[in-house]
């Protein structure tokens, strides 16, 4: 899995966390760690590489966090999400999760429902 694989280590309020990305896009978002060397040591277990903070990537998930952070609405459409290997269901259930309006809440519950999923709301 760490083949072309990039990490980017991110800062938030809830601290630091890091981001894996591929050529495609982003491949795992994980927030909060305890700092950022850890950050940096889990990342590494699935990254080949550490990427810049000036990174093109890297910095556009840094804007998206600090806009969600700052109550502002993040904009999704620049965050381009690498699905390979992603089974039918969950790529059902990330572009449901996509299509949520910022500061709207669904329950697993009513998503699953959402997507003919009588009892989805557990798998999610």
């Amino acid at each position: 899995m760490r083949n072309n694989r990039y990490l980017s280590i991110l800062k938030s309020p809830l601290g630091y966390g890091y981001a894996i990305y591929s050529m495609r896009g982003l491949c795992k978002l994980m927030l909060p760690a305890n700092s950022e060397n850890l950050a940096k040591a889990e990342g590494r277990n699935l990254a080949s590489q550490l990427v810049s903070p000036s990174h093109q990537a890297s910095q556009e998930i840094q804007r998206f966090i600090n806009a969600y952070f700052s109550g502002e609405e993040p904009n999704w459409q620049r965050v381009i999400i690498d699905l390979k290997g992603t089974a039918p269901f969950q790529r059902k259930v990330y572009t449901a999760l996509r299509n949520i309006d910022f500061g709207e809440t669904v329950t697993y519950g009513a998503l699953g429902q959402q997507l003919g999923y009588r009892y989805g709301g557990r798998a999610i």
